[in-house]
């Protein structure tokens, strides 16, 4: 069995069998590296003229044996090729390299298009080894699909000879060069450009992407797309009756194939692209995204099952005989996901929980949320913290309060933030007991609960407090609400609402000058700083010109950055780390991360 005799003819039986091509293949082997080329017409006649000519791709052709290609979906390979080879393509302007899989009855044929930006790139990366390993994908029969992959070659070897630039060859060099660019351009060469769908086209081949720099000068080659998925801008509703599902449902292609995709977990794949006959779609269900997202999906499906018309962008699409395969388990997954929806609800939870992020820890502390008598044989938890529960499940944290009911084996679960209970806190430097805001425990991992809620912390507070009671408590517990402000949480809104309302009821409580300069920095962060502050801050700063601290604080807030850096490498080491685990400091901090920025851009 002479492999490479074989090889070559299963190449050449293929070319010449394509309306296109012709194959100027040679079997002998005595050329060295390349074994000929395949010329390209844009013709179907077979008289083929001079002036039909579109150009001619040298090829390379490897046999290799197997033992059995039992795999007739086998679409990619790896097979080993020589750098030195690459180097001599590189200086033709690329090639077509063919390994043909051959066992005792049958051949399969494989081929990379190697152009120059691959080249370079292959000749780069493996720049000290002699040999490597580079992947194969399975040609190709058809006679428009086989012509293409040559006349794709043919015009981006026309693109890319010449203009080919060693430095830039990923996408990641050509970011370095961006304020350079005028636009990027990618195109595909198709022999039968009627009846071509260009999505189709370009999600089934791959393609090149080129850099058109400002001024003169040839488009840059820095990126082999492969396996493109395309998403069409054009947003849509999906409605079924009366209810719209989706606000901006789009049209995505991969794998030359169309589809809806209406939300996380449901695309509606449309068998034929060609007719203006959308009604001809399957619907595909994999349940992902949030508990509200995947409860919507379910609504939409459960919609679908029990109408016939489905409203697509304000066009009714009739469709009948929809069925889902088990009925039953859609249903059972609606009531258990409502059932959790409820308990989150209950407990105070507003962040959309994230099923996808549920782990098997997760799955035991929903199951203790989810019972209204948790079993203490069961759930042994350590109410040491004064009952204070905090659960993180997946992206959600929950602050909960948990009592014993011993009688009956079981905890009594309510939400931290909903429920007010009279708190004594020991005090150590006056050896007193004293009744004060049960959220005044809460530092900023706390107020990062899914669960907070700001209106009853500040009711809380303000009974407790009012007063001027131990109001210095207070503005310790305002400064860990602004650090956690400064978290940017699903919960900022909520932590707004917190520190905005509670820095100004406490600086109208107390009249300090160092709790004005902390409504000064929220109000800093809120952008509602006015003239009568910063005056105000001014004044606080002359009166207390030997606090290094106000002083540090003081110069953040009016913006003088170099004043605030040296007073704060003028204090002790001590107090120096005090100061910067203020909030304030954040500020500083902020600030020069964005001078950073803009230094960059």
């Amino acid at each position: 069995m002479d492999i490479e005799i074989i090889a070559t003819s299963s190449i050449e039986k293929l070319i010449s069998r394509n309306s296109y091509l012709k194959p100027a293949i040679n079997n002998n082997d005595k050329i060295p590296v390349w074994d000929g080329d395949v010329i390209v017409y844009g013709t179907k006649d077979l008289n083929k003229k001079k002036e039909n000519l579109i150009g001619r791709v040298p090829v390379q052709v490897k046999g290799h044996k197997v033992e059995n290609i039992s795999d007739s979906n086998l679409q990619v390979i790896k097979f080993r090729v020589k750098k030195e080879d690459m180097k001599k393509y590189l200086t033709d302007g690329g090639v077509i390299y063919f390994v043909v899989y051959i066992d005792e009855d049958t051949e399969k044929i494989f081929y990379n298009s190697l152009l120059p930006l691959d080249l370079e790139r292959l000749i780069k990366r493996y720049d000290n080894q002699k040999t490597f390993e580079i992947e194969f994908k399975s040609l190709p029969t058809k006679d428009r699909e086989l012509a293409d992959v040559f006349l794709d070659f043919i015009q981006n070897r026309k693109r890319q000879q010449g203009t080919l630039i060693p430095g830039i060859l990923y996408t990641d060099d050509i970011e370095k060069i961006q304020n350079e660019i005028k636009e990027f351009k990618f195109s595909y060469s198709t022999i039968e450009p009627k009846g071509s769908i260009p999505f189709r086209e370009l999600t089934t081949r791959d393609f090149y992407l080129y850099a058109k720099p400002k001024g003169i000068g040839n488009p840059i080659p820095f990126e082999r797309v492969s396996n493109a998925i395309i998403n069409i801008q054009h947003k849509f509703k999906i409605s079924v009756g009366e209810k719209t599902y989706y606000e901006d449902a789009y049209i995505q292609w991969e794998k030359g194939q169309s589809r809806i995709v209406c939300g996380k977990s449901v695309t509606l794949n449309l068998k034929d692209t060609t007719s203006s006959n959308i009604g001809l779609f399957n619907i595909n269900v994999k349940f992902k995204g949030t508990l509200n997202e995947q409860l919507n999906d379910l609504y939409f499906i459960k919609a679908l099952i029990n109408t016939e018309e489905l409203i697509i962008d304000g066009h009714s699409v009739p469709y009948s005989n929809f069925k889902f395969d088990n009925n039953e388990h859609l249903f059972a997954r609606i009531s258990d996901l409502e059932l959790l929806k409820q308990r989150l609800e209950y407990y105070g939870v507003k962040t959309d929980f994230n099923l996808e992020a549920i782990t098997e820890e997760d799955d035991f502390k929903i199951s203790f949320l989810m019972d209204e008598k948790p079993s203490m044989k069961r759930y042994k938890i350590n109410l040491a913290k004064a009952g204070v529960l905090g659960l993180e499940i997946a992206n959600i944290s929950i602050l909960l309060f948990a009592e014993e009911n011993i009688e009956e084996g079981y905890y009594k679960i309510k939400s931290y933030f909903e429920n007010a209970w009279k708190v004594k806190y020991y005090l150590r430097e006056t050896d007193e007991d004293v009744q004060m805001s049960q959220f005044l425990i809460l530092d900023k991992k706390g107020l990062l609960a899914d669960n907070i809620n700001s209106r009853k912390i500040i009711e809380d507070i303000k009974r407790n407090h009012s007063g001027n009671k131990n109001i210095v408590y207070v503005n310790t517990f305002l400064l860990e609400a602004i650090k956690a402000y400064d978290e940017y949480s699903p919960q900022q809104m909520e932590l707004r609402y917190l520190i905005e309302n509670l820095s100004e009821w406490l600086y109208n409580e107390s009249k300090e000058d160092y709790i004005f300069l902390n409504l000064a920095q929220v109000k800093y962060r809120l952008g509602t700083l006015d003239k009568y502050d910063i005056d105000k801050i001014i004044d606080i700063g002359k009166l207390n010109k030997d606090n290094i601290e106000i002083q540090a604080g003081i110069s953040i807030l009016l913006k003088k950055k170099e004043d605030a850096k040296e007073l704060i490498k003028d204090m002790n080491s001590e107090l120096k780390d005090l100061f910067m685990s203020y909030p304030i400091y954040h500020l500083l901090e902020n600030s020069e991360q964005q001078n950073t920025a803009t230094n960059k851009d």
